[in-house]
């Protein structure tokens, strides 16, 4: 009785291990992803702007077009990014600043996502937590704002008012920014004007 148990047992253990049928196919790789799926996952940061769509750009390609350039800095769960977004959804003025002057991104800092930036001074693919890092971000939501080239102008961390976000934007479109003779000097304008909002 030992004996067919053991070789029954045995018998299970050889048909178990075949594998004859084992092939490439049998394993996933990168190539049976479809593109579709590849694309819902570099674009899952579009849902952090949702409503937005028409005032931030996909940050898959990020370029000037001639115009000033925004990149907004935030994060998922991060309460002043969710309410900067909800001033700009609800104020139409800014809506219209926004488009007629700037080209707008938000780049949510809690997705990896590739960036193919394209600038006059600057062309080059890189990640988010790589681009985070030229511009030294550390609070969010920060602020960058660019000339049409792509250098920056100011960078601002944390939240501002549409109120003082549209004294940036004026300043900024108006080139105003220019007459100042160095960053101190540009500083100490910008404050002036958000003292006199």
């Amino acid at each position: 009785m030992k004996k067919i148990a053991y070789i029954l047992c045995l018998g299970i253990l050889f048909a178990g291990c075949d594998n004859s049928k084992i092939d490439k196919e049998t394993f996933s790789t990168q190539s049976n992803i479809s593109q579709e799926e590849i694309k819902k996952a570099q674009n899952l940061d579009e849902a952090s702007y949702k409503g937005l769509e028409h005032i931030f750009s996909n940050t898959s390609e990020i370029s000037s077009n001639g115009k000033f350039v925004i990149l907004i800095f935030g994060k998922n769960n991060c309460q002043w990014c969710d309410r900067l977004k909800d001033d700009i959804k609800e104020d139409k003025s800014t809506q219209e600043l926004l488009k007629k002057d700037f080209k707008s991104y938000y780049i949510n800092l809690s997705y990896e996502k590739t960036h193919n930036v394209d600038f006059e001074s600057k062309k080059e693919k890189v990640n988010s937590a790589t681009l985070a890092s030229q511009y030294n971000i550390r609070p969010t939501p920060t602020i960058v704002f660019l000339d049409k080239s792509g250098k920056p102008i100011v960078i601002y961390p944390g939240y501002l008012s549409q109120v003082q976000f549209k004294v940036f934007l004026d300043f900024i479109a108006s080139g105003e920014y220019l007459k100042a003779k160095n960053q101190q000097e540009m500083h100490q304008m910008l404050q002036a004007k958000l003292q006199g909002e």
